[in-house]
């Protein structure tokens, strides 16, 4: 958790993902917080399917905790904003079913999701 925040707090997205990518297949417990910061990270580089690996990562560890916090409001914001300028429907579609399995999808989300990709 620790080398990777810090390779994400640099930007260094490459070295983040490499990391990422093999504790991740090692099975590694990683913290929300990370998959939060590496997320946001992926959707700046306009990397939507990597970003929704990770928020997918992430959510399979909050059901057993039940964490209603993640992701963050920020990041479904981060999330909409990429969406509404890529006019990226499919990864909307794939975000708009996240929510609702793990029943984050508000009302004033689910109503820019509906604009980006109708249900």
């Amino acid at each position: 958790n620790v080398l990777l925040e810090s390779y994400l707090k640099r930007g260094m997205i490459e070295e983040a993902s490499l990391l990422y990518e093999s504790v991740t297949r090692r099975g590694a417990d990683l913290s929300l917080r990370t998959h939060n910061s590496y997320m946001n990270l992926c959707l700046k580089k306009h990397q939507s399917d990597l970003a929704l690996q990770t928020l997918e990562a992430g959510v399979c560890e909050i059901i057993p905790q039940s964490h209603s916090w993640f992701p963050p409001q920020e990041s479904v914001n981060a999330f909409l904003r990429y969406f509404i300028e890529e006019k990226d429907a499919v990864a909307a579609g794939k975000f708009r079913e996240i929510l609702k399995k793990i029943n984050r999808l508000d009302a004033e989300t689910e109503k820019i999701l509906d604009e980006i990709c109708p249900p």
